[in-house]
């Protein structure tokens, strides 16, 4: 980037754009495998219900079972799940990071 500011510009872009979408795309790349596509899309679809409800009485988790959240199963799984998503994309992040030649990168910014 030639300043801070398209750097602060792309965050902005990046922003604009629904969170699964952002998923599906890292699909698309084959960063992300379609089990944990699925399970992250469904992690979210849950943060989405819970922000727009009026009681947590409202939102449904598991699809094979549908739990209440506010039940102790129903908020047990969802934070399991959510812990186990969190745990797979740090390990996503760590490898696609191992991937990235940075002298290459340094040399190519320096144009």
């Amino acid at each position: 980037y030639s300043n801070q500011n398209d750097g602060k510009e792309l965050l902005y872009l990046l922003n604009l754009i629904p969170i699964n979408r952002k998923i599906r795309t890292f699909l698309d790349w084959t960063v992300f495998g379609p089990e944990y596509t699925r399970n992250m899309s469904r992690l979210f679809e849950v943060r989405n219900d819970i922000v727009h409800c009026v009681s947590l009485d409202e939102v449904k988790y598991n699809p094979k079972n549908l739990i209440s959240l506010s039940s102790v199963n129903g908020f047990k799984k969802f934070k399991t799940d959510l812990n186990c998503a969190w745990e797979t994309l740090l390990k996503i992040y760590v490898v696609e990071q191992e991937k990235i030649n940075w002298d290459a990168l340094l040399e190519e910014l320096k144009l």
